[in-house]
């Protein structure tokens, strides 16, 4: 019988590493893309005119 708490237990705990990893990466993604968002918004005109570019107006 303990053997197969034991087993339980440790299948439940690879389980919720696994969702915790998973749910990690997908809040880093998220992290990343955002960060590039940010430098673009605050970045992209003065390095479009530091390289002699005019931005596209839409």
């Amino acid at each position: 019988m303990q053997n197969n708490n034991q087993k339980r237990a440790a299948r439940f705990g690879l389980y919720l590493l696994g969702m915790l990893l998973a749910l990690g990466t997908v809040l880093s993604m998220i992290g990343v893309g955002r960060s590039i968002a940010a430098f673009n918004a605050l970045c992209k005109r003065p390095l479009l005119r530091a390289a002699g570019l005019e931005p596209v107006r839409a």
